[in-house]
């Protein structure tokens, strides 16, 4: 219709005609295209704004791992030291035979928490890092990755220290009472087999030796997740207020 208009025009020469129905149809494309672009980049906010809810909810999932982790490595380290301190004061063995055997058996358990890390590699795989309109938020999650990366080449380690530990305490206790204290609902360790247990340890320089690095290892490994555990913490809060500032855009 405005092609038939604008021939017609120029056949009478109406120059006028010519000229507002080519800025109508430059108009109309002007428009066009800058809707097209004000869609897409609203569904690029969209998709951004999915993306770090998904981030945002395995950032707790995180949370919750290394939380465990400091749980777990300051009741470990503590068993450690208890059995350290028995070595001069039997009469702990005595009076918590039950705790000391636990100790004996779990000092040495490592963990190695398990990290979220779906929805980052999703973005990476889809070369979509640049989706994150917020250059600062954009690197501190790609910062936040790498370095609990850095945390989970040291579970080798760990696993290492909890195999030694298993080899040197092999001998001190019985398979019976050593399954009793590995259970969580395992049966009661008895007085004498505690106080047993305490001898053959004693005449195990070898195990007696490894104790402070057992220490040693627990008290770095908790130190690594309180870290991790700050660092998820601060990344979901700067995503959630990200998340809010969104929102308000997306509504305006």
């Amino acid at each position: 219709m405005i092609i038939r208009k604008i021939a017609d025009a120029m056949t009478t020469q109406n120059w006028f005609t010519v000229l507002l129905e080519v800025l109508i149809v430059v108009i109309g494309i002007f428009i066009g295209l800058q809707v097209d672009d004000w869609n897409e980049k609203r569904k690029d906010r969209n998709r951004e704004i999915e993306y770090l809810q998904r981030i945002e909810t395995e950032l707790g999932q995180d949370i919750a791992e290394f939380e465990a982790g400091v749980v777990l490595a300051a009741r470990r380290r503590e068993y450690a030291r208890l059995i350290m301190a028995a070595l001069t004061d039997p009469e702990l063995v005595r009076r918590e035979p039950n705790r000391f055997h636990r100790a004996l058996v779990r000092a040495g358990f490592t963990y190695s928490p398990t990290i979220s890390d779906h929805t980052f590699e999703e973005i990476k795989s889809a070369g979509e890092l640049g989706i994150i309109e917020n250059v600062g938020l954009r690197v501190s999650i790609t910062e936040y990755y790498q370095q609990v990366r850095q945390y989970e080449q040291w579970n080798y380690l760990r696993e290492l220290s909890q195999t030694e530990y298993f080899k040197r305490v092999a001998g001190i206790t019985t398979p019976d009472s050593f399954q009793a204290s590995w259970m969580d609902d395992g049966q009661d360790v008895s007085k004498d087999e505690a106080v047993a247990a305490l001898e053959n340890l004693s005449e195990n320089p070898a195990f007696i030796q490894w104790l402070p690095l057992v220490v040693g290892t627990l008290s770095d490994a908790h130190a690594n997740y309180e870290a991790a555990k700050k660092t998820a913490e601060k990344l979901r809060e700067k995503i959630s207020v990200s998340l809010g500032e969104d929102s308000v855009k997306l509504t305006e």
